[in-house]
């Protein structure tokens, strides 16, 4: 069923059912992460995933000895913002996801 709001927005039922549909998928990718961020695996990745950001904070924070190494750097700190974003998908994602509303609750449970 299309709400009037969605009609007159112009979408089609099929629309709302698709975007519904990635909601749903959205939600579900969210409680298996929420389930990840809570376990000892992830809890000790995440502990060394610190540890390497941090040893990579300390090499980028050492005086500099010339362009060969500011070069060799730049490599570092590209790899450091890679460990962050492996470290910090998990909460961003579940930051991104709206909680369902009472009237998507509605429709799973029908």
């Amino acid at each position: 069923m299309i709400d009037k709001f969605s009609a007159k927005l112009g979408l089609t039922p099929e629309m709302v059912r698709e975007g519904r549909r990635a909601d749903r998928e959205d939600r579900e990718l969210v409680d298996l992460l929420r389930k990840l961020v809570v376990s000892m695996e992830w809890i000790a990745y995440v502990g060394y995933l610190n540890k390497l950001i941090e040893e990579k904070g300390a090499l980028l924070l050492s005086p500099s000895l010339g362009v060969d190494q500011m070069v060799v750097l730049e490599g570092e700190k590209g790899e450091m913002r890679g460990l962050i974003k492996a470290r910090d998908l998990p909460s961003v994602i579940m930051a991104q996801v709206p909680a369902p509303t009472a009237d998507e609750d509605e429709e799973t449970e029908s």
